[in-house]
């Protein structure tokens, strides 16, 4: 969530528009109160943030289109819904970037989590939604998953497995 707009890094942030795709509405400032915790706010402050003295994001001065799709209180595959709606939503605005930290690879129990061998390219609906957004020239940038090392198999999740995506990592915190 973007539960925190009104920072001092935000004062000058241009916003064309915003949705929630997990509540459907437009209010994408309500973490505290329904558990959807900040980490919007922490990846846009990076960004596109401004603070004189302290941050300059490197996309400082763009346009944002802000779009909701996490719900932090569970893990289910209709995220990767909300997720592909937002693409196509800030694709038909005029999106040049989609970024967002997110990844899909494990769901709760109930729900069928992906495979490392699902993890192709082309099989998860967010993957698809991210390489159909990049065909349409929209730069698609995920972060590649915050799993860490795992010996068995790659951590990485969807929709950074995308063919288009550019997945960002890190080596260490």
């Amino acid at each position: 969530g973007f539960d925190n707009l009104a920072h001092e890094a935000f004062a000058s942030l241009k916003i064309a528009a915003q949705y929630d795709f997990v509540n459907g509405d437009l209010d994408v400032a309500n973490g505290a109160d329904r558990g959807e915790g900040s980490h919007g706010n922490s990846t846009l402050s990076v960004i596109g943030g401004y603070s004189e003295g302290m941050l300059v994001g490197p996309a400082y001065g763009a346009t944002y289109l802000l779009g909701k799709t996490e719900d932090s209180t569970r893990e289910t595959p209709v995220e990767e819904d909300h997720w592909a709606a937002a693409a196509e939503w800030a694709e038909a605005a005029g999106a040049d970037v989609i970024s967002s930290s997110l990844g899909y690879l494990t769901y709760d129990t109930g729900f069928r989590s992906y495979t490392p061998a699902q993890l192709d390219g082309d099989t998860a609906v967010s993957t698809r939604a991210a390489d159909l957004a990049a065909e349409r020239g929209v730069v698609v940038v995920n972060s590649a998953g915050n799993a860490g090392f795992d010996p068995t198999h790659n951590t990485l999740g969807a929709p950074a497995d995308g063919h288009g995506v550019v997945a960002v990592g890190a080596v260490d915190a």
